[in-house]
């Protein structure tokens, strides 16, 4: 391959490889850093939705305590309850009223007759049998609801329409007076309802809705086993805590079965009931309004979830509280998905029927289990589809009660922005060396073609020169770049050589004569060397006998030094054990001794025991002689010191109990005054023992002592003798190593010798060789 080929390949691969080489680390670093700014852009955005919609949620949960508390600390709930408390009792009285029966029966047909159309229309479908409800009312609920909810002019999902019966009834009077208030208020924030609970009895005094619990008790009515009636129960135990609370979410057959939640707050009256609660004030609020917060009204894409995004709420059972966007979006399909997933069960049919998931759509999954254990966080995991998806979760306290809040979206939407940065930057990379490539490759030919133009030139008459052996030829061209230089350094260069090769072939006739007289000489020394190395073979045979038995005094030497090292260290370890003990005895006897003292100060104080307990019974006594002629003055006094006689009598039995009391203190006390006794005697026996031991420790450790200087003398003797025969093992070896140095150097002596000859006899015939090469070049 010619030279301008390998210059203008190389050039462009070079070029290609450099613009690439730059693409690519300018294009990997900047998508490198995007990607890191959009992932964590992502993060940080996903991470603000996730806690927007939580900061949302706890914003609503707290305006709608506060309105339940102000309510609640209002003259005009105070006043409410206490006003609709009695009236309720005494409706009866008040109203033309039957028989509880023909009651019932009349409530009965009035459910099915008139509420049922409703309820089915509500239940899409579903029948309602109102026995159950109707059987467990007492006589003033089923009163209430005949006249409020059988007589009511307006339909049934208008009950609350009706402000005044127009009766003279004192309950009349009190709803007229409160109920537009109150349906106001529950209009304006949403409510299904809000109740007053009698505190007492636990019976729903008022609704503003007018439905099934109206009038019922929560204690043994119709809804008692339900969260409602246990929230209200739970409350009624604890009437003086002025105390939020809030129950969890549940298909309230009072409300169609749909999911509800209520929120509760006592209610105290400032007048007649400060301390303790009259009544509580109930909310009734629908899952649906929960729905509203995760979704933003059904505004995903403006809450920065996207196509795929949502967010929904999971109580502590595991159950799906608000609906997901798909069953809100798609519907059917979502049930038909949920089905091929085999994510459904028996509930599927219901939710279809009723068109919700919420409230029976079961999750477990490690996103719910995190958030419900009090964890918050952001990662992937499978949502109650299967799919994975981006998820953030977190807890959310509601009163008593702690829920799951689960943020997710489909990953690769999130993703997508990252993913078109990406593709465009590796588009930009590839047009960029395709280009600059193409660019390097023009400038690469042209510039190798400008230098290797009279790079041939000088390559053509190098050869003619080599193929006549021609030393006289030169090749000076008069240039002043790289390519001048290299002619002239030639023609310096063939000059040189020249005179070289003359020299060379005046040099090699004298350099065969020299050869011949080296090789003779150098056979003389080969013969002297050999002589040489006999000798100082058997001189090493005997330096290596000596060095070995040098080598095994000096291992038993070692031997009996370390068992005296040993045995010097197990004297010294020994006596400070013993000495270690002879200490912890020592502080045995002196913590006897104080436990001794202690112990006559404790006799001493359960004799002040004794003294005091003295003093008590004698004050007994002398109660109850008191109270003797307390009883005796009292008697006399006839009927008017009856009562002091009473009192007089009390105080004589409290003496009498006082006397007993201190009698079983004295005796043990007397008790406890020989048990110590026997303690100070038993803690002296220890002392002297203690003592006795601190002695023979002492002897001990000396004993030990004396060993230890024996042994230490052993060993000092034993590291003498075994530091002089190390010293002679030193001298063995220094010896050993010289025998070796002169062995090795006669070696070395004799192989040089042999090299020596024969590089007398090859000299010989390279001087010859060399005459017949030279005479080949053509000198002047």
């Amino acid at each position: 391959m010619k030279i301008l080929t390998r210059l203008t390949i190389g050039a462009t691969v070079l070029a290609g490889l450099a613009v690439l080489l730059s693409a690519g680390v300018t294009g990997l670093l900047a998508q490198r850093g995007a990607s890191q700014v959009i992932e964590h852009g992502i993060q940080q955005q996903f991470g603000a939705v996730a806690s927007g919609r939580r900061a949302r949620l706890e914003d609503e949960m707290a305006d709608m305590r506060h309105l339940l508390e102000t309510l609640a600390h209002g003259r005009m709930v105070q006043d409410a309850v206490w006003g609709f408390k009695e009236p309720y009792v005494s409706y009866r009285y008040e109203v033309a009223s039957e028989p509880t029966q023909t009651l019932r029966g009349q409530m009965a047909s009035w459910y099915r007759e008139t509420y049922a159309p409703l309820y089915q229309e509500r239940t899409h479908g579903e029948d309602l049998d109102p026995r159950p409800w109707v059987e467990a009312m007492s006589h003033e609920a089923l009163l209430l609801q005949r006249y409020y909810m059988a007589d009511n002019p307006h339909p049934p999902a208008q009950l609350e329409a009706l402000v005044d019966r127009g009766d003279a009834t004192i309950y009349g009077q009190q709803h007229r007076r409160y109920h537009a208030s109150f349906r106001d208020t529950a209009q304006r924030w949403g409510f299904n309802d809000l109740m007053l609970v009698d505190a007492a009895s636990q019976a729903v005094i008022y609704t503003v809705d007018k439905g099934p619990v109206f009038g019922t008790s929560l204690r043994n009515g119709p809804f008692a086993d339900t969260h409602l009636g246990r929230l209200v129960a739970s409350m009624a135990e604890d009437r003086e805590t002025d105390r939020f609370r809030m129950s969890g979410f549940q298909a309230f057959p009072g409300r169609f079965g749909r999911q509800v939640v209520f929120m509760a707050v006592p209610v105290f009256h400032a007048a007649y009931s400060p301390d303790r609660a009259v009544g509580i004030l109930i909310a009734e609020i629908p899952a649906s309004r929960f729905t509203e917060l995760m979704t933003d009204g059904g505004a995903w894409r403006q809450a920065g979830l996207g196509e795929t995004g949502e967010a929904y709420l999971v109580d502590g059972e595991g159950r799906m509280v608000t609906e997901p966007r798909p069953m809100l979006e798609q519907g059917e399909a979502f049930l038909q998905k949920m089905r091929a997933a085999g994510r459904g069960g028996l509930w599927l049919a219901s939710a279809q029927r009723l068109g919700r998931v919420s409230g029976h759509l079961h999750l477990d999954n490690a996103a719910v289990r995190a958030a419900l254990s009090g964890d918050s966080g952001m990662g992937i995991g499978e949502d109650y589809l299967g799919r994975t998806m981006y998820m953030a979760w977190a807890p959310v306290e509601l009163g008593d009660h702690r829920l799951a809040l689960i943020t997710q979206q489909d990953p690769e939407e999130i993703r997508a922005p990252l993913e078109r940065m990406r593709r465009d930057v590796a588009l930009g990379a590839l047009l960029a060396v395709a280009l600059l490539s193409l660019a390097a490759a023009v400038a690469s030919y042209g510039f190798a073609r400008m230098i290797s133009r009279p790079l041939q030139d000088l390559a053509g008459a190098i050869t003619d020169a080599a193929a006549s052996r021609d030393l006289g030829r030169r090749f000076s061209t008069g240039r002043r770049d790289e390519i001048g230089r290299i002619a002239e350094a030639l023609d310096g260069f063939f000059s040189k050589l020249e005179q070289i090769i003359r020299e060379m072939v005046r040099l090699s006739g004298r350099a065969a004569e020299a050869a011949d007289s080296n090789a003779g000489t150098a056979r003389s020394c080969l013969d002297s060397v050999h002589g040489q190395h006999e000798a100082l073979d058997v001189i090493n045979r005997e330096a290596d006998a000596l060095e070995t038995a040098t080598r095994r005094i000096v291992e038993r030497m070692d031997r009996a030094s370390a068992s005296a090292q040993s045995a010097s260290e197990r004297a010294a370890d020994g006596r400070r054990q013993v000495d270690d003990v002879a200490r912890l005895m020592d502080r045995l006897a002196q913590q006897v001794r104080e436990s001794g003292s202690h112990l006559h100060g404790l006799q001493k104080a359960v004799g002040d025991i004794d003294s005091v307990l003295g003093t008590i019974q004698k004050v007994a006594d002398q109660t109850n002689l008191l109270a003797l002629n307390a009883a005796i003055e009292a008697a006399r006094a006839g009927p008017q010191g009856r009562g002091f006689a009473v009192v007089a009598e009390q105080v004589r039995s409290l003496a009498g109990e006082t006397h007993k009391a201190t009698t079983r203190i004295h005796d043990m006390v007397e008790r406890l005054n020989t048990n110590m006794t026997e303690v100070v005697e038993a803690m002296e026996l220890e002392r002297g023992t203690a003592e006795q031991c601190v002695s023979r420790t002492g002897e001990a450790v000396e004993a030990l002592g004396a060993i230890g200087e024996v042994v230490e003398t052993i060993q000092g003797i034993t590291g003498e003798v075994a530091g002089e025969t190390e010293t002679q093992m030193g001298n063995t070896e220094s010896m050993r190593h010289k025998l070796d140095q002169l062995v090795e150097e006669a070696n070395q002596t004799e192989q040089a010798m042999r090299r020596l000859a024969g590089a007398a006899d090859e000299q010989k015939d390279m001087a010859a060789e060399l005459a017949r090469h030279t005479g080949q070049f053509r000198v002047q």
